[in-house]
């Protein structure tokens, strides 16, 4: 069993935009060197389209090592920073770039069905980058709902979402996870109107197909 597990690690890939990591490398160490990645552009172009309110209440659910958190916070914002991961949490608080910030952050370590989320302020900030798709089927549209229920009207969700022919992932680990076609992933978005919408659908250099919908779109 101990070496099926391993063989199971060593074969997981995960993906971002342009990269691939292990297992391993995806959740530690969260290393000096990642601190100083830029935040995604998605959060940057999300940010762009919120209403210039006093009061910025944002959700970042899977914050990972935080660097979307931090852009937040250093844009005023007040920030609840979710990851299932106590390693993700503890690094994201040992930031430096962070620190000044603590008053301004509420960190969740928590699955996303585990979230207390009735005891949530209404968010004018739901983001979601590479989290929503870990969330297997049978507990996807519930936690949908939830975030739909906590983002105020015309506040902005942003997240990615993994497409029916993306093909990173062994079968064992797609088991667990939620692929969506372009028709299913824009009925999300119903009660919404979507501000930016983009697919990614190809071929890595690995020839392995990358199939990805990126969403930013304002709640009605």
């Amino acid at each position: 069993m101990k070496k099926i597990l391993m063989l199971m690690i060593a074969t997981f890939t995960f993906s971002s935009t342009n990269s691939y990591f292990s297992l391993y490398d995806l959740w530690r160490p969260y290393s000096p060197a990642k601190i100083i990645k830029e935040p995604r552009e998605l959060i940057i172009k999300a940010v762009q389209y919120c209403e210039n309110k006093s009061n910025k209440y944002a959700l970042d659910l899977g914050a990972g090592a935080g660097h979307d958190t931090a852009f937040l916070l250093k844009n005023g914002w007040t920030v609840w920073a979710n990851d299932e991961e106590k390693e993700s949490i503890d690094f994201i608080i040992s930031r430096e770039d962070i620190k000044p910030y603590k008053n301004h952050l509420t960190l969740l370590q928590s699955s996303f069905l585990d979230l207390t989320w009735t005891t949530f302020p209404h968010f004018n900030l739901i983001y979601a980058s590479f989290s929503l798709p870990f969330v297997g089927p049978k507990n996807f549209y519930n936690t949908w709902n939830k975030i739909v229920e906590n983002l105020q009207t015309n506040g902005i969700f942003a997240g990615t979402f993994f497409g029916s022919d993306h093909d990173v992932f062994n079968w064992w680990i797609n088991l667990g996870m939620t692929f969506l076609t372009k028709q299913e992933c824009l009925n999300l978005f119903k009660n919404f109107n979507i501000e930016f919408f983009e697919e990614f659908h190809e071929k890595n250099d690995d020839n392995i197909m990358e199939h990805v919908f990126k969403v930013i779109a304002r709640k009605k």
